[in-house]
């Protein structure tokens, strides 16, 4: 008896004991709607990332068009360009390090005249290397002396806001007599480099 009979013969008696048994057919039945529907499934959720797909490529192909008909690219690098220049006009500029340094001194001297500082300190350190990242210098000074608290918001105001922008590092108060107080300020301000003048 070949395999091929075996096969056969199996198969028969198979279907035999199917025919003849309900619970076995509702089986084999409930089976089959179960892979039917599991096979509905994968294909509804590959027909969901297919959509969404095509949605995100659709998307960036009218993002695409968008910026290369689009009228107002220029007007965008016109914008940008305004707001470079405002920038760089918060940054120091000086033909080499110690004009810079120089210079910083000459702005921090006339704040400190123009708020009235009692005993004013001011000291600016040398320059390190510029920032890999913007290229800019780094110039870090001090100010010390002693002030009355809402002179002292305002010095720091009018130097972070000026030209160029100083950023406050640190603020160290320390109680004097009467209103004022004696503070220390350390700032930097950012140079291009030297030699942007």
């Amino acid at each position: 008896m070949s395999a091929l009979d075996k096969l056969k013969g199996e198969w028969s008696s198979s279907r035999r004991q199917i025919a003849e048994n309900s619970r076995l057919q509702v089986a084999l039945w409930a089976i089959a709607y179960i892979a039917l529907f599991y096979l509905i499934l994968v294909a509804m959720d590959f027909k969901e990332s297919l959509i969404a797909e095509n949605q995100q490529l659709r998307e960036q192909v009218v993002d695409q068009q968008r910026l290369e008909n689009g009228p107002d690219w220029q007007q965008r690098v016109a914008t940008t360009q305004s707001a470079l220049d405002a920038l760089s006009k918060n940054h120091l500029v000086a033909a080499n390090e110690a004009q810079g340094r120089a210079a910083v001194q000459a702005i921090l001297g006339e704040k400190v005249s123009d708020y009235d500082v009692y005993r004013p300190q001011i000291s600016v350190s040398s320059a390190p290397l510029a920032e890999p990242d913007s290229g800019l210098i780094p110039v870090q000074s001090s100010v010390k002396g002693r002030l009355t608290g809402d002179k002292l918001f305002a010095l720091i105001h009018d130097l972070e806001s000026g030209q160029p922008a100083f950023r406050v590092t640190s603020i160290t108060v320390r109680s004097g007599k009467g209103k004022d107080i004696g503070f220390e300020v350390l700032l930097t301000a950012w140079a291009t480099p030297w030699g942007g003048a």
